[in-house]
């Protein structure tokens, strides 16, 4: 099973910028190219070797992942094509919109075998609260480095109320009032 997942994750891919991954659903591991990986924040060797599908579902922003997620359910309880846009929240703050394509094959018994599909990354031009929120985090680390207290404060502030959710990650709990 391991060798026949690695062989389909090895066809090149139709485009620079298409990722393939196949979902090995027996073992729930998801075996992807670099294309894919790249998509997801993930080290290709690592995704080409396999990770549970649980950790690219972490990655997708949390108000998309109940849809994608009955989606794909829908898809492997039918046996129909999936087709899904949905936002990639990297650990960097990073988020991307992908468009994912796939299907579900089944045995011979008609059980859910494996999910195999294509990951297109959709061009997106940061809008200007995206640029200002890359700026603050980056005004707020500078701060951070400088011992700026103050400063680093009012930027959390500024990003909370930007709405920035992912920035928590990287700011030490004590910062953030909300």
């Amino acid at each position: 099973m391991h060798t026949e997942s690695n062989a389909v994750v090895e066809i090149a891919n139709p485009t620079d910028a298409a990722g393939v991954y196949l979902w090995d659903i027996g073992t729930d591991t998801v075996f992807s190219d670099s294309a894919a990986a790249e998509a997801f924040g993930f080290a290709a060797d690592v995704a080409k070797g396999g990770m549970p599908i649980s950790m690219y579902l972490e990655r997708m922003h949390p108000d998309d992942l109940p849809r994608v997620a009955e989606a794909i359910r829908d898809a492997i309880v039918s046996g129909g094509p999936y087709q899904e846009e949905y936002r990639v929240c990297h650990p960097d703050g990073a988020v991307i919109e992908v468009l994912a394509v796939g299907s579900c094959f089944k045995n011979q018994d008609g059980e859910p075998f494996q999910y195999a599909g294509l990951l297109f990354p959709k061009e997106v031009s940061p809008g200007a609260e995206t640029s200002i929120r890359q700026l603050c985090l980056m005004a707020y680390e500078l701060a951070q480095k400088d011992g700026k207290v103050e400063v680093a404060e009012k930027l959390v502030e500024i990003l909370v109320s930007l709405g920035r959710q992912q920035f928590e990650e990287r700011i030490p709990a004590a910062a953030c009032r909300h």
